[in-house]
């Protein structure tokens, strides 16, 4: 029985040089893979959240996000996306386009003005009159956007606390 599978494919079986096309092929999809694949996910924390002056009836405010780099290689950041929940609503949502150099296991800021919902602003006012926090809960989730390499988004999520003690803008 399998002399006959044999002898019906034989003609239809390629010639002893195409025997090496499924290596080359896993060399390269091994190789694709190691470009920036194998990437750790930046660490994202809100290091500030300063009011601005409003335009309008919508409040503004300017985001410092501390940003963590865990890779042994550098990341080139062209922009960044971001949800920001506060006391678990949505706060605002935030993108902005950066040219920021990330070092190897190094860290750096970045800043991003964001315009809040009035609305949203006006229901998280209302809860804390009720009940003052000494810390706002986060949580922030997103992508930072990289300039360069088969993978170009980077994933992050975190939360964490601000204390209530709003700078003033620089």
């Amino acid at each position: 029985m399998v002399e006959r599978i044999f002898k019906r494919w034989n003609g239809w079986l390629p010639g002893p040089g195409w025997r090496a096309v499924p290596l080359l092929l896993a060399a390269l999809l091994s190789g694709c893979a190691s470009m920036s694949g194998g990437l750790e996910p930046p660490i994202v924390i809100v290091a500030n959240l300063q009011p601005l002056p409003s335009e309008g009836f919508a409040p503004r405010f300017r985001v410092t996000l501390d940003l963590q780099n865990r890779n042994n290689e550098p990341l080139a950041i062209a922009g960044v996306d971001f949800d920001l929940d506060v006391d678990g609503r949505r706060f605002a949502s935030g993108v902005s386009a950066m040219n920021i150099t990330l070092p190897p296991l190094g860290q750096t800021t970045a800043e991003v003005d964001i315009t809040v919902s009035g609305l949203s602003v006006a229901r998280q006012l209302f809860d804390w009159l009720q009940t003052p926090p000494e810390v706002l809960k986060y949580e922030i989730s997103g992508h930072l956007h990289l300039q360069q390499g088969l993978r170009r988004r980077l994933a992050f999520s975190r939360d964490g606390e601000l204390p209530l003690n709003f700078g003033s803008p620089k």
